[in-house]
């Protein structure tokens, strides 16, 4: 029996290094770069969300042309039952709305309409406050 005291003799031979014409490097093997995601594109027309300043030299309102202010006819008619004096005030403002827009007037057809919703707005109160202040007297008057 032959006893071996030798060094131990590798039982594959060991991997041959990397010839100089091939570039091999041992290594991690390389890993794939992420490719960049298009960025959407803003759309024409976005209105801000409320909350979110508007970008600068942004104006939502270029390229359209300004609409009427509303007449609030309803509003002033309503005010004219409650309390005629001050509703006659505010169906002569909701009448100035729309003749002060067809002159061209954009900023008194706007101050027209706002002052409309006020006098109407005043004359339902009054005229509110007179019925109920009626109702509470009960209709006895001593």
């Amino acid at each position: 029996m032959a006893d071996e005291t030798g060094p131990p003799q590798p039982k594959y031979p060991p991997p041959k290094p990397p010839s100089p014409t091939t570039g091999y490097q041992p290594g991690p093997p390389p890993q794939p770069q992420p490719q960049p995601q298009p960025q959407p594109q803003p759309q024409q027309g976005y209105q801000p969300q409320q909350g979110y300043q508007p970008q600068p030299g942004y104006r939502p309102d270029v390229g359209r042309p300004p609409t009427q202010p509303p007449a609030r006819w309803p509003l002033t008619i309503i005010s004219f039952l409650c309390f005629f004096l001050v509703g006659i005030i505010a169906m002569y403002f909701s009448a100035q709305v729309s003749s002060r827009w067809h002159a061209g007037n954009t900023a008194g057809a706007q101050k027209a309409s706002q002052m409309a919703l006020l006098w109407g707005i005043v004359g339902i109160a009054i005229g509110l406050t007179i019925f109920f202040a009626a109702l509470g007297s009960g209709g006895t008057s001593y």
